[in-house]
């Protein structure tokens, strides 16, 4: 029952924001959703909710795209071909703030309307690692695999790193 309810809660919140975004003319029940690559984490859990979609709302016809954070929020501003999509918050607020990716391009046709998990980073080293704790890891020059350069998973990670050598200097 929880599962259903959710299911239909946030498949309502999509269509009121694809409505906005794409006018009340848009009659046939076509919801195009972008996520992450099919390799990602995003992917499997966009096709969840699309599942959830189609089996609560018959007539409801729901597409997951192929996307990556910085771009769904891109592809959701112009209201095209997607109506929603998974993004990083601080993604999000970078492009309602025409900030780091979105510089000097503010987003200003998209809205937030769910945190739909709450990200938690973890850093793994092989088991018989000589790193012990992060600090190891950036002071003695460890090699880091975080993202393609551009993409919103290196942002991130360099935001992290960024915020705990601030950290570190209090």
């Amino acid at each position: 029952m929880r599962r259903r309810w959710i299911g239909v809660s946030v498949v309502a919140c999509l269509l009121g924001v694809s409505a906005c975004a794409m006018g009340e003319d848009r009659g046939d029940n076509q919801h195009a959703h972008i996520s992450g690559p099919t390799g990602s984490g995003w992917y499997p859990l966009s096709t969840l909710l699309s599942d959830i979609w189609l089996d609560e709302i018959a007539e409801l016809d729901v597409t997951v795209v192929e996307g990556g954070a910085i771009g769904n929020i891109r592809e959701v501003n112009t209201a095209r071909d997607v109506q929603s999509g998974l993004v990083f918050a601080s993604d999000f607020m970078d492009s309602i703030q025409g900030a780091g990716a979105f510089a000097g391009e503010p987003q200003e046709n998209v809205k937030a309307i769910a945190a739909f998990y709450p990200t938690m980073w973890n850093i793994a080293v092989l088991e018989d690692s000589p790193y012990e704790t992060l600090e190891d890891v950036v002071l003695h020059g460890a090699d880091a695999i975080n993202g393609n350069p551009g993409d919103a998973s290196e942002a991130t990670f360099r935001r992290f790193l960024k915020r705990w050598v601030m950290m570190r200097k209090r």
